[in-house]
């Protein structure tokens, strides 16, 4: 019940923030000089009054957004708890060893104690002292939503397709799918996943350095938690994590968007010359083109 009410608010929260989503990913492939606000909306706009989709154009790219949290969230889920599992099982076993051997150790000198009794100053490992360290569960996150985000995939960067195209270019998820694996190959469904990929480690250990930090020192400093610790916490980890890791995220989206045009001049041969043309030609802030709204759509979705 727990999984699927989090997938019905996943895809609620993705709904209600999909036009800034969209405006977001606008602004970030836009070319030149940096795009407004003001102007991804007019584009979405004139969409919606040139063609018979109507409001719809604001949520171009929502239905592959929202097809994608369901495998993606059962599949980071159940990988973590696997390599948990794992981890803490291996650490106990340690633990066992390492106290046997202690007791040993200390038997050999003292004859009269044996495995079953329990000499002085020497505690029994116990379920209950066997945790995961901030780093473990760094790392365990990491792997386990690039895991998730790479099953998905294609999902991602057809959702990204879907949101930049030009008015009636598709005309849904399968349309879209079948499109780009038709014409430009199915190798064109993770362009740009190992930006993506790269963009995990860091995001995740800002946020949660960030999230651990605030939250220990607000505990600090007042006895009884104020309301809405975590979820404060959690806005200002997300925030400063977001921009740390937004570069990687634009330069997803930029390659995601490559080929779709024919005659498109903007050509990338990787991650790094995408890094490299668009500090060239953008300066080293085209590379937060569209971080407005990404920080927007924060709050709302972290609300819904």
């Amino acid at each position: 019940k727990m999984f699927v009410a989090g997938a019905l608010a996943g895809a609620i929260s993705r709904t209600a923030t999909a036009p800034v989503d969209r405006t977001r990913m606008l602004m970030q492939t836009h070319v030149g000089e940096r795009m407004t606000l003001t102007q991804a909306y007019k584009v979405m706009a004139s969409e919606m009054k040139q063609s018979n989709v109507g409001v719809a154009a604001f949520f171009k790219g929502n239905l592959a957004n929202c097809l994608k949290i369901a495998p993606e969230t059962a599949i980071k889920l159940t990988m973590y708890d696997s390599l948990k599992t794992h981890v803490l099982d291996w650490r106990r076993r340690q633990q066992q060893l390492a106290y046997e051997s202690h007791v040993a150790s200390i038997q050999h000198t003292s004859p009269a104690y044996t495995l079953t009794m329990t000499p002085q100053n020497v505690t029994p490992p116990t379920d209950t002292a066997v945790s995961l360290y901030a780093h473990e569960r760094l790392v365990l996150g990491a792997v386990s939503g690039a895991v998730g985000q790479l099953t998905v995939y294609p999902l991602e960067m057809l959702r990204t397709r879907i949101a930049v195209a030009p008015a009636g270019m598709y005309e849904g998820v399968s349309h879209a799918l079948f499109s780009v694996a038709q014409r430009e190959g199915v190798g064109a469904l993770y362009r740009g996943v190992g930006a993506s990929m790269l963009g995990i480690l860091p995001y995740a250990g800002v946020d949660l350095m960030i999230f651990e930090g605030l939250k220990k020192r607000m505990l600090t400093a007042y006895d009884t938690p104020p309301p809405g610790l975590n979820f404060v916490s959690g806005m200002v980890a997300s925030c400063v994590a977001q921009f740390v890791a937004y570069p990687f995220a634009l330069v997803r989206t930029r390659l995601q968007k490559q080929g779709m045009i024919e005659g498109d001049t903007t050509r990338y041969r990787g991650i790094v010359d995408c890094f490299s043309q668009t500090v060239r030609n953008e300066g080293i802030l085209g590379l937060y083109k569209g971080l407005l709204p990404n920080v927007l759509k924060l709050a709302p979705a972290a609300g819904i």
